[in-house]
């Protein structure tokens, strides 16, 4: 009796590769986000591998102490910049959103001009400062003369860092394939000098020629390429145009500074607190946890900086809710991604620690725990581009100035006391009062958008 043929006999179903994806990921919203996230990704993966290895090379020629001078000297820098730096790229994506889904190109370029002059003003404000503040933050923190002529080294690459208003160009409209070439190109050309720097034997002075070169090099090339899609875009004249209506602009744009000045603490004022209540050494060793934790959140930060152009123009057209829901689909894809990447990096730490010298490797317990917290912020990190985009600045503003300020005293108290480990358990503490206020007003903003709905 032959066997039916094969045709005939009920076959399982199949599931297609399709439908093992959910619908939503198939949105066109997310395939938006996942294509310029993932040229943002290939560029950044690399500059953030580069950076670790030129970072890794510094530290080996130099040595943790002298490379903790020069954490700080670069560190003092980006402070002085950070705190003066109007930082139009906000204001721009936001009503530059505005302008272009109501096709007024005129507003859209008299912006591109505002924010142009601002990051000007702030190049040369920042200089200014930057130089006659170095050797009174100098004298504060008790460095020496040495320190302080690096520092006035440093200080001109502010100079050359006129990319606010090309990084809000460049991402409102979704060219988003300059950031990965620029970030790429230059942290290899960094990797290259760096290299030829210890091959030389290069000391301390020549390293930090090196770093401060080819940092205003990476920054030169955003700005070439911000001016070229301007052009692609037909505005390349755009000096031209009067500026219009600039008061909601400076508004939300000292507000987002403020913000910004306020965050300070956390991203440049905590390695001055380590070198004040830990040590020197205590720097070099916490500059690696950052810079080697910046790897990894550099994996998702692509998705936080494509998000917030469409974040910006989906609150534009009233869609609260739909904004709302793809932040929390973000956070879940977020968590799946950080999980195995904190397990792996965190297992191995012992290891890899010590290529950067045997007293980076007795901290990795600290470490872990710090990649932990980062790993957390990350999984939440869309509410903040959310939160900007709902308009709410002043109270960004507000949140950051208390959850800082609470970091900054238990940073000095915990660090004074338990060392690094403490500076860990405040940065957990100020990422917890950050998320949690704005998850709840982001919250209550849609339920009442809800609410307020006609049925």
């Amino acid at each position: 009796m032959g066997h039916p043929p094969r045709s005939i006999i009920p076959q399982p179903p199949r599931m297609r590769s399709k439908e093992l994806i959910p619908d939503w990921l198939r949105e066109h919203s997310f395939q938006r986000l996942f294509k310029n996230s993932g040229l943002l990704l290939a560029g950044e993966g690399v500059s953030s591998v580069l950076s670790l290895i030129s970072v890794a090379i510094t530290t080996r020629t130099l040595g943790a102490e002298a490379f903790g001078v020069l954490v700080l000297v670069q560190t003092y820098v980006y402070l002085i910049d950070r705190l003066v730096n109007f930082q139009p790229w906000q204001g721009l994506i936001k009503y530059g959103a505005e302008a272009l889904d109501a096709r007024d190109m005129p507003r859209l370029t008299g912006l591109v001009k505002l924010g142009t002059l601002l990051d000007i003003f702030s190049a040369v404000l920042g200089v200014i400062v930057a130089l006659l503040g170095a050797a009174l933050f100098g004298r504060i923190l008790g460095w020496d003369d040495r320190t302080v002529q690096l520092t006035l080294i440093y200080a001109w690459v502010i100079a050359i860092k006129l990319v606010g208003t090309p990084t809000g160009v460049l991402r409102l409209f979704d060219a988003f394939h300059f950031f990965a070439i620029q970030n790429a190109a230059a942290a290899l050309v960094k990797l290259i000098a760096i290299a030829v720097a210890a091959y030389l034997g290069a000391d301390l002075f020549g390293f930090v020629i090196v770093w401060a070169a080819t940092d205003a090099l990476g920054f030169g090339i955003l700005v070439i390429a911000g001016q070229v899609e301007l052009y692609r875009k037909g505005l390349w004249h755009w000096w031209r145009v009067p500026i219009g209506e600039w008061r909601p602009f400076i508004r939300f744009t000292v507000w987002t500074n403020l913000s910004s000045t306020l965050d300070i603490p956390v991203k440049q004022l905590d390695v001055f607190i380590v070198g004040a209540v830990v040590s020197l050494e205590g720097v070099a060793i916490y500059k690696i946890f950052k810079r080697t934790a910046h790897v990894f959140t550099q994996l998702v930060n692509p998705l936080y900086q494509a998000i917030y152009p469409q974040f910006s123009e989906m609150v534009a057209r009233g869609e609260y809710a739909g904004a709302s829901k793809m932040s929390t689909r973000l956070g879940a894809i977020f968590t799946i991604i950080a999980t195995p990447i904190v397990l792996l990096i965190a297992v191995t730490s012992q290891w890899w620690l010590a290529f950067f010298g045997p007293e980076f490797a007795e901290e990795w317990h600290v470490f872990t725990l710090f990649l932990i917290i980062a790993a957390f912020g990350v999984a939440f990190i869309s509410i903040h581009p959310l939160f900007t985009a709902m308009g709410y600045v002043k109270q960004n503003f507000v949140i950051l100035g208390v959850a800082n300020g609470i970091y900054v005293v238990l940073a000095l108290a915990l660090g004074s006391m338990l060392g690094l480990l403490g500076i860990i358990l405040a940065y957990g503490v100020q990422v917890a009062l950050v998320l949690l206020p704005k998850y709840i007003i982001i919250r209550r903003r849609i339920q009442a958008h809800v609410t307020a709905a006609p049925l």
